[in-house]
């Protein structure tokens, strides 16, 4: 998987939303070879960047993805300048069925996020953002070992 093409599938995906609703999407990305599971990643950074923009409307808002190449991993940021995780939410923002702040949604969303950036043996997690908001951190292996 080259991690240039997928972020601008990612960034595709979601241009023309973020137009129509005066909000701004950031992506620098890397390029680089992993071996990722291209649909299930692009779930995850799909699900952050929806959570962000859905926060963010009606607007104006910004989402920024950046990529940094670690060597043997790559870390991948979901920034945005929002209202930031409600403290019911900071709790434990991974665990299912918590919608409490979202007018959408199963609550199923970032519990998924977890259990595929760990299937990949990554990590993730957030922080406030100091410029407000919420930035979500994903550390994954160039090269995982999948375990069935």
């Amino acid at each position: 998987l080259d991690t240039d093409r997928m972020f601008a599938e990612l960034r595709s995906s979601f241009e023309t939303a973020f137009e129509k609703e005066n909000l701004q999407l950031t992506v620098s990305a890397i390029q680089k070879t992993v071996l990722w599971d291209e649909p299930q990643i692009l779930r995850v950074l799909g699900n952050l960047v929806g959570n962000a923009r859905e926060v963010l409307q009606p607007g104006p808002g910004e989402v920024r993805i950046a990529a940094q190449d670690l060597g043997n991993s790559v870390r991948i940021t979901v920034a945005d300048n929002g209202p930031g995780l409600p403290a019911v939410i900071k709790q434990n923002p991974f665990e299912m069925f918590l919608t409490k702040c979202k007018i959408t949604g199963s609550g199923l969303g970032l519990a998924i996020c977890k259990t595929i950036v760990e299937a990949h043996q990554g990590t993730i997690h957030f922080a406030d953002n100091p410029e407000g908001g919420t930035i979500f951190t994903i550390d994954i292996p160039c090269h995982p070992s999948f375990r069935d």
